[in-house]
């Protein structure tokens, strides 16, 4: 082989060489981790070897016995089912058969036991209660203990144990982590018993009559187990309702425990006072008023009092129409003893109805009027009435009786006061009788006969214009039937109602006027100044 030949055979041998160093297998992977928490955990493998492979073998080695794995999967999941170290090789090959493997440990701790211990799960509200974790169970050297006390709002204590507060239901968690990140959690629920709230009642407290002591307290949460009373710090009673009678006006103590089936308790301390029955008295002597009178009706003996009328006072004002029936009793201070009934009739003598009458109570201005005065019952002989002032221009003719006239002038109100009697027992009643006094000047309160009689027996002999409230007729004519004038006056003066010196049935010539049917027209002032006037007719009968 000439040199040029062996040169080319010797490069030839050298680049496979080379060749071959560039393809040389290096077997690795990754793991998932190298610490796993707990039997049954996953190991994930991942084959990140290089080089020109062909063939892979997994082997997985420890105390659950020997796991052999072939192929080209590039990833595979081996459960670890027992605790303790494993030896992880990947074997990488080849085509031409050349292998590189790689060994790594993995390890499998055991979890670590969360363990609550609490001092009862069921608890007295306002109690302390201690949660505790010296019952978990971990196996390394350290471990950190979260407390989530209600559940579902955050860690609130890192402590090994803590204190809370019973309050409200709640479910507490605790959640332990070891060294190895191994992590159990514990779960405990406390339940809340409300305490039971000690009361009671009392009925009157009064010297030497047996009251009851009454609970009402019930239980919340569970039946009540027990109930017992403390009274005068002697006694002791057990049982919802009690009685007790003192013999002495005192002051003593009354003590109440309530307790329930789970021993949640409470009790009520009251100071109470035990008091004498009042007895009422009263120095009222005489109960016998006028009808519209007030009476002052007084008791004494207790402090506190209770009228048949509502009234709570010691003394009342009454005023019946009728015979009335007063009660009353009283009551202690604070016990609430009760007196006897006192009992008061308050006798009425009842008002008699006045009643008036007169002839005209609208009368026109100047009109004599005439009052009467009766009333029902009458009680007794000398029972009296009188007119009493009445501050206008008018005047009673007398001020005393059952009759009276005055003169209306404006309207007046006379007041009149009836004095009766009746078992000894004086009563007055007072009224008043009103007059509208009518002073228009109208042709209605002017009054003229239809008819006159001019023949001297003193009767009717005059033409006559009559009216209280006229003051002067200022012209006065009248005519016969034919038209001619017969008579005519001016500036007539009139005089307690009527007019002077009438028609007498003359003519102007002083002749007499025959029968028949006259016209007469006239103008009158009036008192209020108005004018008026009217014609009409009128007969003259011979």
């Amino acid at each position: 082989m000439s040199n040029m030949n062996r040169k080319i055979v010797f490069l030839i041998i050298i680049l496979f060489t080379v060749k071959l160093v560039d393809a040389q297998i290096i077997s690795s992977f990754q793991m998932n981790s190298t610490s796993f928490c707990g039997q049954n955990s996953i190991l994930s493998l991942l084959d990140i070897s290089t080089g020109m492979i062909t063939s892979r073998t997994w082997t997985v080695n420890g105390p659950g016995g020997f796991t052999s794995f072939s192929g080209s999967n590039t990833t595979e999941n081996v459960i670890l089912t027992q605790l303790g170290a494993y030896s992880v090789r990947l074997e990488s090959c080849d085509a031409l058969g050349t292998c590189h493997d790689t060994l790594r440990s993995v390890f499998v701790n055991s979890l670590p036991i969360a363990v609550i211990t609490v001092d009862d799960t069921v608890a007295c509200y306002g109690t302390e209660v201690n949660f505790s974790s010296e019952s978990s169970v971990f196996n390394t050297p350290g471990v950190q203990f979260s407390w989530d006390n209600d559940f579902n709002t955050g860690i609130d204590v890192i402590t090994p144990s803590f204190t809370f507060l019973a309050n409200a239901d709640i479910v507490v968690m605790l959640m332990i982590e070891d060294d190895n990140g191994c992590i159990d959690s514990a779960f405990q629920n406390l339940f809340i018993v409300q305490n039971e709230e000690a009361t009671f009642t009392l009925g009157n407290q009064c010297v030497g009559i047996p009251f009851e002591l009454t609970t009402p307290s019930t239980a919340s949460n569970s039946a009540l187990d027990s109930i017992y009373w403390i009274v005068d710090s002697t006694l002791f009673l057990n049982g919802e309702t009690q009685t007790y009678t003192h013999p002495i006006e005192d002051s003593i103590a009354i003590i109440l425990y309530v307790v329930n089936d789970y021993g949640c308790s409470d009790g009520m301390l009251r100071f109470i006072k035990i008091e004498n029955i009042p007895v009422l008295s009263t120095n009222i002597t005489d109960t016998v008023i006028c009808e519209g009178e007030e009476l002052l009706l007084f008791v004494e003996g207790a402090y506190v009092y209770d009228w048949s009328t509502g009234e709570s006072q010691d003394s009342i004002r009454v005023s019946p129409v009728e015979k009335t029936d007063y009660t009353v009793y009283g009551t202690s201070q604070s016990a609430g003893c009760l007196s006897e009934e006192i009992e008061i009739e308050v006798a009425v003598i009842q008002k008699p109805i006045v009643t008036f009458d007169s002839r005209n109570f609208n009368p026109t201005v100047g009109t004599p009027s005439i009052i009467r005065i009766d009333y029902d019952p009458k009680f007794a002989i000398n029972d009296s009435l009188y007119w009493l002032e009445h501050g206008t221009t008018n005047e009673l003719l007398n001020n005393s009786g059952f009759e009276n006239s005055f003169v209306a002038n404006e309207t007046v109100s006379f007041p009149v006061e009836l004095v009766y009697h009746k078992d000894g027992f004086t009563c007055t009643t007072k009224d008043s009788v009103k007059f509208e006094i009518d002073d228009n000047c109208i042709n209605d309160n002017v009054y003229i006969a239809n008819t006159f009689t001019p023949n001297g027996d003193n009767l009717n002999d005059e033409f006559i214009i009559s009216g209280y409230n006229v003051a002067e007729i200022t012209d006065l004519v009248i005519f016969n039937r034919i038209g001619q004038e017969v008579f005519h006056e001016q500036n007539i003066e009139i005089k307690n109602g009527k007019m002077q010196n009438g028609w007498d049935g003359n003519d102007i010539n002083n002749i007499r006027c025959n029968s028949g049917v006259y016209v007469y027209s006239y103008k009158i002032k009036c008192l209020n100044g108005a004018d008026l006037e009217y014609s009409g007719n009128i007969t003259l009968v011979r």
